[in-house]
């Protein structure tokens, strides 16, 4: 999958073998139902770089109908089974680490998927500001997700505790309102900053102090400056300028 470290990658390489009967027997439905989504939104002339592929049943999915799918996981047993299970041409399985920016290629897409897997990570505004730095200007990121927001406290924390035992770490309690307000802010921030990047601005002038001029995002403007290579940028409110 994805994370900081090493964590949890012992276990991902142990369930390998399992993945994808496991998911098929216990979520087919429901992945189903994602991919007709996704079927909606990739076309022929996308290149599409996805994040934390597992065994690569997204990236095998969606294969006959973009141009270019290059898959990524940390676990290396899951990408030797996923190049086992594809036949397709137009797919590239590789180890790399989704919070570690040299891992990702050098080419940019026009779509990112992140499936089900921002609830595992350590850091997973960290990983929508690579993935932002991955993107076209206009790219576009799919990332549906296991919610654990309707779960109680005692629930939650028995199913983190049994899963923290066999080796996997879970992050994120989030409700579908928590996630996509995660998801808008932070990725939708990132990229912003990421086009005035690009653009070769110096400054950024905006009135929104909820999401752009706060220390969060100025911190983490100059985080995405360091991780793409680009000059540093500043965030301002207008009447800091006048």
């Amino acid at each position: 999958m994805g994370s900081k470290t090493n964590d949890g990658k012992a276990y991902w390489n142990r369930k390998s073998k399992s993945y994808s009967s496991d998911k098929r027997k216990k979520c087919g439905k429901e992945y189903q139902k994602i991919y007709q989504r996704m079927q909606k939104v990739l076309f022929k002339d996308m290149d599409v770089l996805e994040v934390a592929t597992g065994t690569g049943l997204v990236a095998t999915n969606i294969a006959e109908r973009v141009r270019s799918v290059k898959a990524m996981d940390y676990a290396e047993k899951m990408i030797e089974e996923a190049r086992i299970n594809t036949h397709h041409k137009n797919v590239e399985f590789f180890v790399g680490n989704a919070t570690v920016q040299s891992d990702y290629p050098a080419t940019k897409f026009d779509v990112a998927i992140i499936m089900n897997a921002l609830y595992l990570m350590a850091e997973p505004k960290e990983v929508l500001a690579l993935v932002s730095l991955a993107l076209k200007p206009k790219g576009l990121l799919v990332a549906p997700s296991f919610l654990y927001g309707h779960m109680g406290r005692c629930e939650w924390w028995c199913n983190k505790m049994r899963l923290k035992l066999l080796g996997c770490q879970v992050y994120w309690k989030w409700t579908q309102e928590e996630f996509a307000n995660m998801i808008e802010s932070n990725f939708d921030d990132c990229r912003h900053i990421v086009a005035a990047l690009i653009s070769g601005c110096e400054i950024i002038v905006s009135w929104n102090f909820n999401h752009m001029v706060n220390v969060k995002t100025i911190k983490g403007a100059k985080a995405i400056a360091l991780l793409g290579g680009y000059r540093d940028i500043m965030v301002y409110a207008p009447s800091s300028l006048i």
